[in-house]
C-alpha cells in the first residue's frame, strides 16, 4: 500500500448503488495518496465533492493532531522523525472538473421481438421530446445528438416543412462550418447540432407548433410490441 502513488477510480457513480457501494465508500474514505474519480453518469457532483472535501478534512485534523502529538516514548519519537524527513507535501484539496461533452458519441437504440426475432431501432433524442415541453423550459442540456443523428434532424425537418425558411442555410452542403472543409471536427459538429436545436425552438416561436409535433413524431420509433410471455421468455 505505502507503494502506491496514484490511483485512478472509474465508474465512481457505482458509489451509490444497491451492490458494492460500501465498498466504493470505504476506499475513498482510507486511500491516502492523490487520486481521480471518474464517472459519466453522476447526478450530484457538487454533493460527492462536498462529502470527499469532508473526508480530506477529516484526514488533515487527524494528521495534523498526530505530528503534533507523537507521544512520548523514544521509539515514537525516532519513528515520528524519520516520518518527517521522508514526508512529502500533503494537499488535502478536492477539486471538481466538469466536462460538458463526451469524446465518443453514443446513440440510444429499442430492442423488440418480430417473429421470434429481435428487431433493433435507432431512438433519436428528441423522440422524447414534446412541443409542451420545449415551449416551456426548451431543449434539455443534456440531450446530445451524433453527427448521424444531427443529419437525420436535418432531413426530416426539410420533410416536415418543405418551405422552411432556413432550408438552404442549414443543408449540411452549405452550412458555415461545414463548407470547404477538408475536415471536419466535433466542434463543427456541436455547432451545428446547436444551430438545429435554436431552429426547432424558433419554429415554435413562429407558430408552426403543429410542424414540430409532427417532426418529433416522425422521429419516434416503432418497436413491435409483443406478449408478455414472451417477453419473459426471450429477455
Amino acid at each position: 500500500v505505502k507503494r502506491i502513488r496514484y490511483v485512478i477510480f472509474d465508474e465512481v457513480h457505482c458509489l451509490g448503488g444497491e451492490i458494492g457501494a460500501e465498498v466504493w465508500e470505504h476506499l475513498l474514505v482510507m486511500i491516502r495518496c492523490p487520486f481521480l474519480a471518474l464517472s459519466a453518469t453522476i447526478s450530484n457532483p457538487e454533493h460527492l465533492t462536498e462529502w470527499l472535501q469532508s473526508v480530506k478534512r477529516y484526514w488533515q485534523l487527524a494528521e495534523s493532531t498526530i505530528e503534533e502529538n507523537p507521544g512520548s516514548s523514544t521509539t515514537a519519537k525516532k519513528c515520528t522523525r524519520k516520518q518527517k524527513l521522508q514526508k512529502t507535501k500533503k494537499s488535502y484539496s478536492v477539486r471538481l472538473v466538469l466536462h460538458g461533452e463526451r469524446y465518443n458519441d453514443l446513440e440510444k437504440y429499442v430492442c423488440s421481438l418480430k417473429d421470434n426475432d429481435f428487431v433493433i431501432d435507432h431512438y433519436h433524442p428528441c423522440a422524447a421530446l414534446t412541443v409542451s415541453h420545449i415551449e416551456k423550459y426548451g431543449i434539455p442540456s443534456d440531450i446530445a445528438f451524433s453527427p448521424r443523428e444531427s443529419i437525420h434532424l436535418y432531413d426530416m425537418m426539410a420533410k416536415v416543412w418543405e418551405e422552411w425558411p432556413r432550408l438552404q442555410e442549414l443543408d449540411p452542403e452549405e452550412f458555415t462550418s461545414f463548407k470547404n472543409k477538408i475536415v471536419i471536427t466535433k466542434a463543427d459538429a456541436k455547432n451545428y447540432e446547436q444551430e438545429l436545436k435554436k431552429e426547432l425552438i424558433n419554429w415554435i416561436i413562429l407558430g408552426q407548433r403543429e410542424k414540430v409535433h409532427q417532426l418529433l413524431e416522425s422521429l419516434k420509433p416503432h418497436p413491435v410490441d409483443c406478449s408478455e410471455n414472451e417477453k419473459r421468455i426471450r429477455f
